[in-house]
């Protein structure tokens, strides 16, 4: 106190008023109306879906519902083509941002990578990318966590706009037109 200008006692005993401490519940959420959003066919089980990437295939003059394409020697990049067709976007027992359903056209049937992308087939694109570690919890600090560098580990830690990038390098690689795709594309 003498040398500090302390005028605080650390060691006091303060008295605390308590307010009302009850607690507040929130309100229920109000109750969910069954949907009436229908699409016709949907939803179809295994059977039905390859049954319409065959029809799908057959009208775009595909061999098969299936392509391979070689990125570079040894390294390929399976598709699957989705059919066109309408579905029930949502889920009436999900949360809050699955609602509304609503009912969603797929247009035109649409290619889509089988698998995710490798670190093998990004490193094409961008030789320097590092997937780095996921981290194990209460792991001892020898390790810095699981390795995600593997070639055949889907890549991660790649922003939107690189990811886009990389579409257009597909694009100008093989000549098909490659994007990221749509949320609708990628729920159906």
């Amino acid at each position: 106190k003498a040398y500090g200008h302390l005028s605080d006692d650390p060691e006091a005993l303060v008295p605390t008023v308590l307010g009302d401490m009850t607690p507040v519940k929130p309100a229920p959420p109000a109750p969910r109306k069954p949907s009436s959003v229908t699409a016709p066919g949907w939803p179809f089980d295994a059977a039905e879906a390859a049954k319409r990437q065959t029809a799908a295939a057959a009208q775009l003059g595909a061999a098969a519902p299936a392509m391979t394409i070689e990125l570079a020697p040894g390294v390929k990049l399976d598709l699957m083509l989705v059919p066109a067709g309408e579905f029930v976007m949502g889920d009436a027992n999900g949360c809050d941002d699955e609602l509304p359903l609503t009912k969603v056209a797929i247009a035109r049937p649409f290619w889509m990578g089988k698998l995710e992308v490798t670190n093998q087939q990004y490193a094409l694109f961008d030789a320097l990318h590092d997937s780095g570690y996921i981290s194990i919890y209460k792991k001892d600090h020898a390790e810095r966590g699981e390795r995600v560098n593997g070639p055949t580990q889907p890549v991660v830690r790649v922003s939107w706009q690189r990811s886009r990038e990389f579409c257009r390098w597909l694009t100008e690689r093989t000549g098909m037109k490659f994007d990221l795709p749509t949320e609708a594309q990628w729920e159906y």
